[in-house]
């Protein structure tokens, strides 16, 4: 009896992403979760990736939503959504996607929400997403879009350079703050 494991789910994922069939890696995760494998970072980071190349922010926020187990996932993983998260998420793939939806405009609509709700329902899960005077440390946003958070707030202190205004680990009584940045 042979029962693929995550990491060949992953590699079946990537061979299809390789061959620019995204529709077919998608199929796979849904696989994936029925057999109630649940995907491991590297199969987010892939996916998202993908996703983001081919112009699909939409699809990349919801399958970092379904990763988290926030609301808004994707649907065809809704039966199945407690095997869809993805228990060794790392903050940078949700920090990446946030400076690739600033990018490309769409922060207010995709990014600011998915923001929300980490904020509010995952308040352990620290992102550190860092933008100063409406660019993004590489320059290029055009949503001008300012935020940091983790562990149950934001610090702000002053920036030493070019990575950011946003920095450390937040205190208990300081709250997470995301906004438009004039």
């Amino acid at each position: 009896n042979f029962r693929p494991n995550v990491h060949v789910y992953t590699n079946l994922i990537q061979a299809c992403v390789s061959n620019r069939q995204l529709p077919k890696a998608m199929g796979t995760l849904e696989q994936m979760v029925r057999e109630r494998v649940q995907p491991d970072n590297r199969t987010c980071t892939v996916l998202v990736r993908a996703s983001l190349q081919q112009g699909l922010a939409e699809q990349a926020v919801q399958l970092l939503r379904s990763a988290l187990g926030l609301h808004g996932g994707l649907q065809q993983l809704a039966r199945a959504q407690q095997y869809a998260v993805c228990p060794s998420l790392a903050p940078a793939l949700v920090e990446e996607l946030l400076s690739q939806l600033c990018e490309k405009g769409k922060m207010q609509e995709l990014g600011e929400p998915l923001l929300s709700d980490i904020k509010q329902n995952k308040p352990h899960f620290r992102v550190n997403f860092s933008m100063q005077n409406g660019r993004a440390a590489d320059g290029q946003s055009r949503d001008g879009y300012h935020a940091g958070y983790g562990g149950g707030g934001y610090r702000n202190a002053p920036s030493g350079g070019g990575g950011g205004a946003f920095r450390g680990r937040g205190g208990g009584a300081e709250r997470a703050r995301v906004g438009r940045r004039t």
